[in-house]
């Protein structure tokens, strides 16, 4: 059984459609984590500016999910690569000048699912 069926039951929004979204919307959205990159943006002893930026493979396509530092080290035990969570957050829109949506969603909920 493919992905998407899996996630039906769970997510709100598969890849395709983020571009149709309104920048600010709810959402929840999952898939396989492909990629984790953690960033400090200020060299802080406590890491209080950090983020997690997860790339998610929903069968479909890949999203960009950005995590605040709070919720990515309350859910630090479950974010490694091949898992597959569900996220609950709002979608963020960004447009060049060449009218290109760009698309991310910043989380602020966090499930690892056994699919």
């Amino acid at each position: 059984m493919p992905i998407t069926d899996k996630l039906n039951k769970w997510v709100t929004v598969f890849s395709p459609m983020l571009k149709k979204g309104e920048h600010g919307s709810p959402l929840t959205v999952g898939g396989e984590i492909t990629s984790i990159d953690v960033f400090n943006f200020e060299e802080k002893e406590d890491n209080a500016d950090a983020a997690c930026f997860l790339i998610l493979d929903d069968g479909v396509g890949e999203i960009t999910v950005m995590l605040p530092n709070d919720i990515y080290k309350d859910n630090e035990e479950n974010i490694k690569l091949s898992n597959i969570l569900v996220i609950e957050g709002r979608l963020f829109m960004l447009k060049d000048q060449a009218d290109n949506k760009e698309t991310k969603v910043v989380g602020y909920s966090v499930e690892k699912i056994d699919i």
